[in-house]
């Protein structure tokens, strides 16, 4: 993949995904014409110290938690996804770039990490025939 403008902004904040979360590592990702693959291995031994899961409310009123738990996959992607949002509009003034949501998978073992690390590293080559290129879209 030779990246665009926008590509380049999105490869750069992925790569950037540690620096903001010390828990996160990065493995295989691949930035596509209009969506991204990647692995992102969340080791909760690299929290920030004194980080805390819990907090004990101040009221007797029931907290209700609002947005993914911190330092989760949702808090990274959510935040990954809002940090290129604002660059390419501040940039390029882009708007509505990503999806509502995103696919995640629990890699469980070495065969799954092996398969999906290959499934990403050969997404290029294979993206004449992909479903998700816009060529082949069949109108409706």
């Amino acid at each position: 993949m030779i990246l665009n403008d926008y590509g380049r902004v999105v490869d750069e904040f992925w790569r950037a995904i540690p620096k903001h979360f010390p828990n996160a590592e990065l493995g295989m990702f691949v930035v596509m014409p209009n969506h991204i693959h990647g692995i992102i291995v969340i080791n909760e031994l690299h929290s920030p110290v004194g980080a805390t899961q819990c907090v004990a409310p101040t009221t007797t009123e029931p907290i209700q938690p609002r947005g993914p738990k911190p330092r989760s996959i949702g808090a990274i992607v959510g935040s990954f996804k809002s940090a290129v949002s604002y660059r390419l509009n501040k940039q390029f003034h882009v708007t509505n770039i990503w999806q509502r949501n995103f696919y995640e998978h629990i890699i469980r073992n070495d065969d799954e990490w092996n398969k999906i690390h290959l499934y990403i590293e050969a997404n290029p080559a294979n993206w004449r025939d992909d479903l998700e290129n816009p060529i082949n879209v069949k109108s409706q």
